[in-house]
């Protein structure tokens, strides 16, 4: 049986307080919990992640649900499905060793595939790219898909560390994203999504430009140097012999933050541009080494609407089925 291994997103499970209440996702808009409680229930790292999330509130504009994709993959004839859930708070290079001890358990069983969306395609990278040995079950991996991944970040994140966009506004607001990431020693992974130091997406009014961790220096020391460990590794872009790297990205959306204007007064604006409405097209489909993507391919969707998008779906299913005779 070929062992297909689904990585989510950030904010793509589902996190249970400790008293067995659901702190994230709302359940809806109107969901009387009020944001004090759920903000500190996310900073208690006694929270631990429930599930990937399948199905949540058509209202909730740009949280994940995964159910149609895991259905998908799951009904392939010949496929067993390995979903990781994952404290999507922590390090990503910590989370990427956990999600090694998944892939492990389903190379004992076959060949497998990784199948990852958003900052899944992340941690799945970097759980191939780190530096070191390679331990023999490695082999088993045949391919890697990233799907809408900030493989050079994304500038949407620093306007959400600073406090300044929401995620589902109405139920998570600026301020308690703020608040979150101003604990990175809690949840460093919202700075984990900035964009890399290699890229230069931040223009002054006089022309200049730097990048991110250079231009705010206020951001928190902990979050920069998180961020500069996980770009330390797939900068290098060490794609394993032997791995098949393909890439789906989402384009089209005109108002995605692709990059960052500092006006005269030293405030970040916005600099609209073309990518999926959370990861600029520059980031979902870099400019990388020569055949380090065997295959890339885009569609006209949005960062979570990919998933559902039926070309993409038929192409998926395509790439994953092409492993399923050797596993």
């Amino acid at each position: 049986m070929l062992q297909v291994v689904f990585v989510p997103g950030i904010l793509g499970c589902t996190m249970i307080r400790r008293d067995g209440v659901t702190l994230w996702p709302p359940l809806s808009q109107l969901e009387p919990m009020d944001l004090p409680t759920r903000t500190a229930g996310l900073l208690d790292p006694t929270t631990q992640p429930g599930e990937i999330i399948r199905k949540i509130d058509d209202l909730l504009f740009g949280t994940p649900e995964y159910g149609p994709v895991l259905d998908a993959l799951g009904g392939l004839a010949g496929v067993t499905l390995h979903q990781f859930v994952y404290d999507w708070r922590r390090d990503a290079l910590e989370q990427a060793g956990v999600l090694a001890e998944l892939v492990q358990t389903a190379a004992g069983e076959g060949s497998v595939v990784i199948v990852a969306h958003s900052m899944g395609g992340l941690l799945a990278r970097l759980m191939l790219e780190a530096p070191g040995r390679k331990p023999a079950w490695f082999k088993a991996v045949k391919q890697l898909i990233t799907v809408a991944a900030p493989h050079l970040g994304a500038p949407l994140a620093l306007f959400r560390v600073l406090g300044m966009d929401g995620i589902a506004p109405i139920v998570f607001p600026a301020s308690a994203v703020a608040t979150l990431a101003s604990k990175p020693e809690l949840f460093p992974a919202a700075h984990q999504l900035l964009p890399a130091p290699s890229v230069k997406c931040v223009t002054y009014p006089n022309g200049g430009k730097l990048d991110v961790l250079s231009a705010f220096i206020g951001l928190a020391p902990a979050g920069v140097k998180a961020t500069r460990a996980v770009h330390a590794v797939l900068g290098k872009y060490r794609k394993p012999a032997g791995v098949l790297y393909r890439s789906a990205y989402a384009s089209g959306h005109m108002e995605t933050v692709a990059g960052i204007v500092v006006d005269a007064l030293g405030n970040p604006k916005h600099q609209p541009g073309d990518g999926d409405g959370t990861v600029p097209l520059w980031s979902a489909d870099p400019d990388c080494p020569p055949d380090f993507f065997d295959d890339s391919e885009g569609f006209r969707a949005d960062h979570v609407g990919v998933l559902n998008n039926s070309d993409f779906r038929e192409m998926l299913l395509g790439w994953v089925g092409e492993f399923r005779e050797i596993s």
